[in-house]
């Protein structure tokens, strides 16, 4: 019934009384640390469940690339922009023309311009802020 109807969750949950997390700690001493759970409805990536935090670090570290869910990360009416790409050497290709522009020599090349911008008559909080931003740089 899992697989064919997203009603298992309800079933599960309000007629046996039993919580997904108590669901998830029973499941994952019967299958293992990862758990894939999946969507009835389809299209869309099934997510992972890790019952340790080693488990999700071995899938997820800095020497493996995935693909964003698009269940997660689509923006309905945006067709494009730099926070949309869903395919990893898509948003690496932007990140790689971006980066530059958010290093400390960058920013420090237009803190003239931020300070010109807050010193107008917005009132001392926001110079406090940035005051306090420039402090971490």
């Amino acid at each position: 019934m899992a697989g064919a109807t997203s009603w298992w969750r309800a079933y599960k949950e309000v007629l046996q009384q039993e919580t997904m997390a108590q669901l998830l700690f029973h499941l994952h001493q019967q299958y293992g640390e990862i758990l894939k759970i999946r969507r009835p409805s389809g299209g869309l990536m099934n997510p992972l469940h890790f019952g340790k935090p080693s488990a999700f670090h071995d899938i997820y570290n800095a020497s493996k690339r995935w693909d964003k869910d698009e269940g997660l990360y689509r923006t309905p009416g945006v067709q494009s922009g730099s926070f949309v790409f869903l395919k990893y050497h898509e948003a690496k290709e932007r990140r790689e023309i971006l980066q530059p522009m958010f290093s400390k020599r960058a920013i420090q090349n237009i803190e003239s311009l931020v300070w010109r911008n807050v010193s107008d008559d917005r009132g001392a909080t926001s110079c406090v802020a940035i005051d306090e931003i420039r402090q971490t740089v």
